[in-house]
């Protein structure tokens, strides 16, 4: 009877299904102002860095602002590189507390230039005209709300919505749009593969500073992780993985923010996403 019984629990231990360990905490990533634009690449880089560095850890980078805002929810993720605007976006209603600030040349902010064709010689002359534009600092939901800075407004003036910076550039080549909002990185990136389709643009003003994305926790995140991740962070320049990604990204480094500082919450119940920015 004994024999039985024994036979029996080891059965049961054996057919049940066997409890998978927790998943790892994700990273999720979305900048539309990223340069480079190639999320292979970039997840390439981050997956070698956490490899290299033992980081408990998952990367998820998004090309579209609407399937980053979905997953967010359905996975939520410990960590996410954001733009600023994300913290105008009520709609996510997921908390973040910022962990570090990417920096590049000393700065933590670029600018947008607004570029023309040469026979434009002020953005005064642009009434009435079409403005090629990605998402901005302003937000994806408001672009318009830029034009004040140029001494323009929604009445006189039409923002048209394209996917990526290179795509306005392309519309303001091909004569498609009358100027550009884009970063002068993705300016440069056009100049080296087809020169003779800007060499009649130029700039003819600049946006306001637009934050780079942070790194930020979200309320998913436990304290263990936030800690992992910090403590390797000013550390990242000094492996070959970290200064690959760095590279990748476009930043010299980060730097972090303390955890019990109030101010690295954001000031409102908002969100998180990413578009890491490789921006200037």
């Amino acid at each position: 009877m004994r024999r039985v019984i024994a036979i029996s629990v080891l059965f049961l231990m054996t057919a049940l299904p066997v409890r998978a360990e927790a998943d790892p905490p994700e990273l999720f990533f979305f900048n539309p102002d990223w340069t480079t634009g190639n999320l292979n690449v970039l997840t390439e880089a981050v997956d070698h860095y956490i490899a290299e560095n033992e980081l408990d850890l998952r990367f998820q980078a998004f090309a579209r602002y609407e399937d980053f805002k979905k997953q967010l929810h359905a996975r939520r993720p410990a960590f996410v590189i954001v733009p600023a605007w994300v913290e105008d976006d009520d709609d996510l209603e997921v908390r973040l507390s910022r962990l570090a600030h990417p920096v590049r040349d000393g700065q933590r902010s670029y600018r947008k230039a607004l570029m023309a064709r040469s026979d434009i010689k002020s953005a005064t002359e642009l009434n009435g005209a079409s403005i090629a534009a990605a998402a901005i600092g302003t937000g994806p939901r408001d672009p318009k709300s830029v034009l004040g800075h140029f001494g323009l407004s929604d009445s006189n003036a039409a923002i048209i919505p394209v996917p990526k910076d290179i795509d306005a550039l392309l519309a303001l080549s091909f004569g498609q749009v009358d100027a550009a909002l884009v970063t002068l990185a993705q300016l440069e990136q056009l100049q080296k593969l087809n020169p003779n389709s800007t060499k009649n643009l130029h700039v003819l003003d600049f946006s306001p500073a637009v934050p780079f994305p942070s790194l930020a926790s979200t309320e998913y995140a436990d304290t263990d992780d936030i800690a992992a991740l910090q403590q390797s962070l000013p550390k990242i320049d000094t492996s070959g993985s970290g200064r690959a990604l760095l590279k990748v990204l476009g930043f010299d480094r980060f730097e972090t923010v303390s955890t019990d500082s109030g101010a690295n919450h954001l000031s409102k119940v908002i969100v998180s996403t990413l578009y890491v920015g490789s921006s200037r």
